[in-house]
């Protein structure tokens, strides 16, 4: 009696641990049987030769790596994040960081971490928001990961701005049709000449499945009063604004000044080539314009007012995660470029009397 007591003890206490096993690993507090490295190698045959890869790789090279990709989403300009901030997070975290090397982006810089495999037994990582610095990113799991989303905002690689700069070297043929179209309008001005690219995004930033999420087009007031901002910051010098956009009919009928030249649209690798020509720039919306903008370094004015506020994308969006602090941010109301001097000169004058 006493041995089919404890019999049904023990498969009483076997069944209950086992049902609240697979409860905690079904919501995720503890792992699944079928994700333990032991057991998985048996039934999971690509995790198993992923597996296998990693021991010939610490055999050979006495450390076994951790690699980190990204999936494409979006187009050039989230791509150009992705590419960026997966190089910043993995070098804080000491990974080796990877794309494909037939991906799109291969075919328009001279990328450097690209193979032409791909680690099997990858796991997901996704940031809490598209255009908001995520400091979880900055203490990974120790295992393979995909990130997943946008990771959107320069805070990823602010620390490593040479090495990306060097990553995004323009392919010869890209450059120099690019370089060209430059020169056309350059022509023979003197060297005392600076050149000021305006990036104008219209056509899908007003489409009505974009405008609900909280993407907006910047109005022609704030391109005006953000052009009249740089004729003040460089007075004295020779300007000229190139327009890039893809709404050329639009920019050649309302940006009309003697200064400004709307350059015909052509291919989006080379139009952010010219982009990247440039001494300064001025953006409205979009991470195209901001990375023509970036690569071009110099000063740079970007619209005040995005995204909607109150939008969904607003609650995603932090502006200071997103713009680099050193870009100036206008919005369309009146911007006297002395008066604002002339402030800043009345308060430190109204500081030093008082002490």
């Amino acid at each position: 009696m006493k041995t089919h007591y404890k019999t049904c003890v023990i498969l009483l206490v076997g069944t209950v641990s086992t049902s609240l096993y697979v409860w905690l690993s079904m919501i995720q507090v503890v792992p699944s049987i079928f994700h333990i490295h032991s057991i998985r190698k048996i039934w999971d045959d690509n995790y198993s030769k992923c597996v296998l890869h990693r021991e010939k790789e610490a055999h050979r090279t006495h450390h076994s790596p951790l690699y980190v990709t990204f999936s494409l989403h979006g187009r050039l300009g989230n791509w150009m994040f992705a590419y960026a901030s997966l190089l910043g997070i993995a070098m804080k975290n000491n990974r080796q960081p990877f794309i494909s090397r037939y991906s799109s982006l291969s075919s328009i810089f001279k990328l450097q971490h690209t193979m032409p495999w791909k680690p099997v037994c990858m796991e997901d990582f996704e940031e809490q928001y598209p255009c908001k610095y995520d400091r979880s990113t900055e203490n990974m799991p120790r295992v393979n990961l995909t990130l997943k989303q946008y990771f959107q905002s320069w805070k990823y690689f602010e620390s490593y701005e040479s090495e990306i700069r060097k990553e995004y070297t323009f392919w010869p043929n890209i450059y120099d049709d690019a370089r060209k179209i430059f020169l056309k309008y350059k022509g023979s001005n003197s060297n005392s000449s600076i050149y000021i690219s305006v990036h104008v995004r219209r056509t899908d930033m007003m489409i009505p499945s974009s405008t609900k999420l909280g993407f907006k087009s910047a109005p022609l007031e704030y391109i005006n009063n953000a052009m009249n901002y740089m004729r003040k910051k460089f007075t004295g010098r020779t300007i000229t604004f190139l327009v890039v956009s893809d709404d050329y009919v639009w920019c050649k009928k309302h940006l009309t000044g003697p200064d400004t030249v709307v350059i015909p649209k052509n291919h989006q690798f080379v139009d952010i080539a010219i982009l990247s020509m440039c001494n300064h720039s001025i953006i409205t919306t979009g991470t195209y314009g901001w990375w023509g903008a970036w690569l071009a370094g110099g000063h740079t004015v970007y619209y005040k007012n995005f995204p909607e506020h109150g939008s969904h994308l607003y609650g995603e969006f932090d502006p200071v995660d997103f713009y680099p602090p050193a870009w100036v941010a206008i919005d369309t109301g009146s911007y006297n470029f002395y008066n604002r001097n002339l402030v800043t000169y009345l308060l430190i004058f109204t500081v030093i009397m008082i002490f």
